[in-house]
């Protein structure tokens, strides 16, 4: 989104940004339990020329808030830990729910070793708002098709000993999705939450935007979503013609397979 960083002003890293993440309800390693009011900061630094496009989602769902108050749903000991599911509004998560990033391949400079930063998926036509940190040299994730888009800067500390891990996988993401934060307080309290987290400049002080700014940021945000509804809609229809070749082809030799 080279529009919005010049709009804004600023590129804390090279070809690059970072984001300061506030966290709470932390486990207490001394009282050996999850505590509320228990906090930290993180510091994630974002690498665009490892993917623009991923760069570009992620710098629009931190200045949308659409991280803040969201819970950090899916933590496993040297493996990864997992966040981004907008539970606190259900608007943001309408809002970027139907308009998943197109496919694209890995930066042969990135992998998933430990302390990268990764978006998750399904498959490599899902990646939309979750993201996932390496606890560990996951470089097989490579091979499957796990985009790196920067590094944890400062904070893994934090991630590996005072989030909670005592879920793994339990948590349902559909219901954290579609209930929020509801489901969360109910059924797995101990999770840990980001309270925050917003754009730093080089200094480590927050970006702050004034009401210009972010009327700028939604026609851009507008604008880039309607193209990339045009830019999948080529993408399907290549993918829908490239699958009709070759069942055609496989057809042509079946036939070719028959004749002899």
């Amino acid at each position: 989104m080279k529009a919005f960083a010049l709009l804004f002003g600023f590129a804390s890293v090279a070809s690059g940004f970072r984001i300061k993440m506030e966290l709470a309800n932390l486990y207490d390693q001394e009282l050996g339990k999850v505590v509320k009011d228990a906090s930290a900061e993180v510091m994630l630094n974002i690498n665009e020329t490892w993917s623009a496009a991923c760069a570009e989602r992620v710098r629009m769902l931190v200045v949308d808030k659409a991280w803040d108050g969201t819970r950090i749903h899916r933590a496993i000991p040297n493996y990864i830990v997992q966040f981004g599911i907008p539970t606190a509004s259900k608007e943001i998560a309408d809002k970027y729910r139907p308009r998943p990033l197109l496919p694209e391949d890995k930066h042969p400079e990135a992998s998933n070793v430990r302390g990268t930063i990764s978006m998750a998926q399904a498959d490599n036509e899902s990646r939309n708002f979750q993201v996932f940190i390496n606890f560990a040299d996951n470089s097989f994730l490579d091979e499957r098709g796990f985009l790196p888009i920067g590094k944890v800067d400062s904070g893994m500390d934090v991630f590996e000993k005072r989030v909670w891990a005592g879920e793994g996988d339990k948590v349902d993401q559909h219901l954290l999705e579609s209930i929020g934060e509801i489901y969360a307080r109910k059924t797995h309290p101990r999770l840990a939450k980001i309270s925050r987290a917003y754009l730093v400049d080089d200094e480590g002080a927050e970006v702050v935007f004034s009401e210009q700014d972010m009327k700028a940021f939604y026609a851009e945000q507008y604008a880039s979503f309607k193209k990339l509804i045009e830019d999948r809609k080529q993408y399907k229809a290549e993918k829908a013609a490239r699958a009709e070749a070759e069942a055609a082809a496989a057809k042509g030799e079946e036939r070719v397979e028959e004749e002899l």
